[in-house]
């Protein structure tokens, strides 16, 4: 029966995991060799005579970093050439590059890589496209109750999916990662990696935890939502809403330090928002929380397959026992990325502008207020309606049943 299921699976999903591989594979190999290419351009300009002359004519124009407002300028051609080169830079005034060679990382400063952009965001949204459809499609399509229909255990076929499907194409993203990561060393000459080799690898693993709690996240909407339009319209919602999480986490942070009166020294990549492989400040308790939370979605996915009732795929939440703390927590979570991107400014508390509680609070019931009827009544339209037209039914039914009499 396994041996069925898998050369069902594969029939299935097999071209289509194929293509991604591959297509895995082609960015990587042009992003490494775009990024090689713009390193050794950019060398090559800077070794010219025609940049030579540009700079002896402006040399107040290339500024090595700011003291106390103060631009310090690049003491000569080969200072600027050295410092340009160095594969990691850091700005820490606006309109200037501080370039210098050093591995460690400063935590209040962001660091950027100029010559080559991993991109990793286009996979937070392939992968939790992945995860989304790879369930929802085959509930809408009938290919569940197929599979069901099989004898198959529904925890194998569960396994089986992710054996099939998102084991291949996590396997070849994270051999890409790594060859990303080995092209720095093999064609960037190593006096120019400023940063440790566990620094970047580092950030890979945070870079693909991230991609593993969108797949996650996909999944868990995947199986729980039913209904055509309103399954759609949620992973689309949450995908939206995830571009304002960077936002919430640093407003949070501003208003704690403004109301506590400390500096938590904190900058974006601590968050874990810097995806890409770099040098990248992160930490392992944050690490560990996505992972945690990623499993737990994963086991919660694992445990609404395994109860899922074929009768109700049309429903917008598939399980009765799920709707309360679903919409809970839809409730809970769009609240709060309203109040900390839209209200939270209001509780800030500055000398030129106190803190404006009384309109925090209003607003927040408002804004609350409307979500909460917008949630409530699209997860309990179709139950509430369905059980209306039953004691309807049942009612029609008690009259013809006196009239017989």
């Amino acid at each position: 029966m396994n041996r069925q299921l898998k050369k069902i699976m594969k029939e299935r999903y097999g071209k289509f995991v194929l293509v991604g591989m591959i297509l895995i594979g082609l960015y990587y190999f042009f992003t490494i060799q775009s990024g090689i290419s713009n390193w050794y351009a950019t060398r090559n300009y800077q070794q010219s005579d025609m940049f030579r002359q540009e700079y002896e004519a402006y040399p107040d124009s290339y500024t090595e970093f700011w003291e106390d407002d103060q631009p310090v300028y690049y003491k000569s051609i080969e200072d600027y050439i050295k410092g340009t080169s160095y594969l990691f830079n850091k700005a820490n005034q606006p309109d200037s590059l501080t370039t210098r060679g050093d591995k460690a990382i400063d935590k209040a400063t962001t660091y950027t890589n100029v010559f080559m952009s991993e991109g990793t965001g286009i996979f937070l949204v392939a992968f939790f496209l992945l995860g989304f459809l790879l369930f929802f499609v085959d509930l809408k399509t009938h290919f569940n109750t197929f599979l069901f229909s099989l004898g198959t255990t529904r925890n194998a076929i569960f396994k089986e999916k992710f054996k099939t499907v998102a084991l291949p194409l996590f396997t070849v993203l994270i051999l890409c990662k790594l060859a990303f990561i080995t092209s720095l060393y093999l064609f960037i000459p190593h006096e120019f990696i400023n940063a440790h080799l566990s620094t970047l690898l580092l950030s890979m693993i945070n870079g693909l935890l991230c991609v593993f709690f969108y797949f996650s996240c996909g999944v868990f909407i995947g199986i729980l939502t039913g209904n055509l339009i309103f399954g759609p319209v949620i992973a689309g919602a949450f995908l939206i809403s995830t571009t304002l999480l960077s936002s919430v986490m640093m407003n949070v942070l501003f208003l704690i330090e403004n109301r506590l009166n400390r500096n938590l020294n904190s900058t974006y990549e601590d968050y874990g928002f810097q995806i890409d492989i770099g040098k990248v400040n992160v930490h392992p308790g944050l690490c560990i929380t996505i992972f945690i939370i990623s499993a737990l979605l994963l086991f919660i996915s694992w445990r609404v397959f395994n109860q899922l009732s074929l009768e109700k795929s049309s429903q917008n939440i598939l399980l009765d026992s799920y709707r309360l703390p679903i919409t809970l927590l839809i409730i809970v979570y769009s609240c709060t990325i309203v109040w900390a991107t839209r209200f939270m400014y209001a509780l800030m508390d500055y000398p030129e502008q106190h803190a404006d509680v009384p309109y925090f609070i209003s607003r927040s019931l408002v804004s609350g207020g409307i979500i909460s009827l917008i949630t409530v009544g699209t997860i309990y339209f179709v139950p509430l309606k369905n059980r209306v037209r039953k004691l309807l039914e049942k009612r029609r039914q008690f009259k013809e049943f006196k009239v017989e009499e």
